[in-house]
């Protein structure tokens, strides 16, 4: 590193910025024994020029300056210096000699949303479908992150749907892929046994599907959402997944809500079968039974009465 000092009669700028919240603290000069001094000791110190002499800073305070790296601008005659601040800059007592609050930006919803992540975490609430997902284990969390990102595949390719992940299945030679389950046997294509969270090969079907809705949480789930991965039970398919239909809890039009209800009591009592004619699997009892009741507690119209 060659500072040109000459060019300021012996002094250079120095730009401190603190490392971690890249908050630009304080600015002041070095000359060629200061930066030396500031290298040596991995704390700052400048030449006053007020003073005419050698200043660490927090010599006096105990608010030292602990550098963490150093930098030259292109032309030589201005330094960067990265520090982890012992206390407040200014001799004002403000975090910085611009009277800021030397913390990390606020970028909006994303700082809100990690801090709410952080609490969700540490501070675990019951109705939390995040706190939940914590409780669950890094499986869920991962299951929840792939469901709302894309993922950048390192090699190879991604197709778009069950009809694009088949296309490619089938042109490529010792290619896999993930397609729902129907889609797989009305197209006759070939699939696999997987391991479950028991240790057990098991096929998709029938059977391992309603293992799997059986053995999760509904009760406990936040609007019964629930992501039916590596559920416990010898059977169970460990990559399983539910259809959801949304409804408000108010509803401004009760007929019209009562006229939904009505369709869906009538398909969890009569369309069992007419799901298994297109290979896909009707909700466990135990878990009709749940969203039904739900219905008459969570359901109301615009003046608070109950629809169910």
């Amino acid at each position: 590193m060659k500072i040109d000092f000459a060019k300021g009669n012996g002094l250079v700028p120095a730009i401190i910025q603190d490392a971690v919240t890249n908050k630009v603290l304080m600015l002041g000069f070095m000359n060629e024994e200061a930066f030396q001094q500031t290298q040596n000791e991995k704390r700052v110190t400048f030449f006053s020029r007020t003073k005419n002499r050698l200043w660490t800073k927090g010599e006096e305070s105990g608010n030292y300056l602990n550098v963490v790296s150093i930098q030259i601008d292109c032309d030589n005659d201005t330094l960067l210096i990265k520090v982890n601040p012992a206390g407040v800059v200014c001799h004002t007592g403000a975090d910085t000699c611009w009277n800021e609050k030397n913390e990390k930006e606020n970028f909006d919803f994303l700082t809100e949303l990690e801090h709410t992540i952080e609490e969700r975490k540490n501070s675990p609430a019951q109705d939390s479908y995040t706190s939940k997902l914590f409780a669950d284990g890094i499986n869920k969390v991962a299951q929840k992150v792939g469901e709302e990102a894309s993922v950048s595949w390192p090699t190879g390719v991604g197709g778009k749907g069950n009809e694009g992940v088949a296309s490619y299945v089938k042109q490529i030679k010792g290619s896999i892929g993930y397609v729902e389950y129907a889609y797989a046997l009305q197209n006759k294509m070939s699939y696999t046994m997987l391991q479950n969270k028991e240790g057990v090969y098991v096929s998709p079907n029938e059977e391992s599907f309603k293992s799997a809705a059986a053995g999760a949480h509904w009760d406990t789930a936040p609007g019964f959402y629930e992501i039916l991965t590596d559920e416990p039970g010898k059977k169970s398919w460990p990559i399983t997944g539910a259809t959801f239909i949304l409804m408000h809890k108010s509803q401004a039009n009760a007929e019209n809500a009562k006229t939904v209800l009505k369709f869906f009591e009538w398909a969890y009592a009569e369309g069992g079968k007419l799901a298994l004619d297109l290979d896909y699997i009707p909700m466990p009892k135990n878990v009709v039974k749940l969203v039904e009741n739900a219905w008459k507690t969570q359901l109301k119209d615009a003046s608070g009465k109950a629809l169910w």
